[in-house]
């Protein structure tokens, strides 16, 4: 039975992003875990925050110690979204002196490929959830002479439109709009490059242990994570916040929902089982 882990999104259920508000209603709801952004004020002290800030503003944002003391007495898992790769150690040394477990630590953001193959150590202490498009931006970099200069340009400012077509997803007018412009220059790509790209891809995953693949949402109707699973990388998805984007979630065996609406998830998680369950009875 598919029931993944539900993690609580920074700002969950109407609450402001990157406060303490926010850790509160995840656990009110019983969350698996939940998501912060973290970064160093200028001073060296991790604090919750998605975007740089002056010091002034630095200082009105908790520190990461309040989040520890909130949350080590319960179960719950934390996401750490790096948002810069110099707090990464010093994020892992704090959890672990607080004495968090390897299990309750999930890292996703900044983390990049090259950084877990340099130090494979990285790994055992705690559970990186490798964004796919620092992944894709790293194999299309190791194959660059295999492109030409515009797609390669292309591919390292967005790689998702690499997957993209207008019947592979629910996106943005925008985004397809854009996808569209330069779709033909992607059809350039053999499908041969194609299969080395999946092929490298898997490959990464595998030899830097990651936990899973963290995907955005608009990846959950392309082929893409189907290969991905097919090679047993686990598939976690952000920012899921609508009823069909979870239905899709749970119909392609998600290890991990990043939402908002913790609620709203929880509920179409446990229908979902109880319908399982009935068909399974009957």
């Amino acid at each position: 039975m598919n029931n993944p882990m539900i993690t609580a999104h920074s700002g969950c259920e109407g609450t402001g992003i990157d406060t303490m508000e926010s850790i509160e209603k995840a656990l009110t709801f019983n969350a698996d875990a939940v998501e912060i952004d973290i970064r160093m004020d200028p001073f060296g002290v991790l604090r919750i925050s998605h975007d740089p800030l002056s010091i002034e503003d630095y200082f009105k944002k908790n520190p990461l110690s309040d989040v520890f003391d909130r949350i080590l007495p319960t179960s719950m898992m934390i996401n750490f979204d790096i948002k810069e790769q110099a707090a990464l150690y010093k994020t892992i040394n704090a959890a672990h002196e607080f004495g968090f477990p390897t299990e309750r630590l999930i890292f996703t953001g900044c983390t990049t490929p090259e950084l877990l193959i340099k130090d494979p150590e990285l790994a055992h202490k705690a559970k990186f959830f490798l964004n796919l498009e620092r992944v894709v931006k790293y194999v299309v970099s190791h194959r660059k002479g295999e492109f030409s200069l515009d797609i390669f340009n292309i591919l390292m400012e967005d790689p998702f439109l690499l997957f993209i077509d207008r019947k592979s997803a629910i996106i943005s007018d925008n985004y397809l709009s854009k996808a569209s412009r330069i779709q033909q220059k992607l059809y350039e790509i053999s499908k041969t490059l194609m299969g080395k790209i999946l092929e490298d891809t898997v490959r990464i995953y595998q030899e830097t242990h990651a936990a899973a693949a963290n995907l955005s949402k608009i990846l959950l109707w392309t082929s893409f994570d189907d290969e991905l699973k097919a090679n047993n990388i686990q598939l976690s998805f952000w920012t899921v916040n609508e009823a069909d984007f979870v239905h899709r979630c749970l119909e392609i065996g998600a290890y991990n929902i990043t939402t908002r609406n913790i609620q709203l998830t929880r509920r179409i998680v446990s229908q979902n089982k109880m319908a399982s369950t009935s068909e399974h009875l009957a």
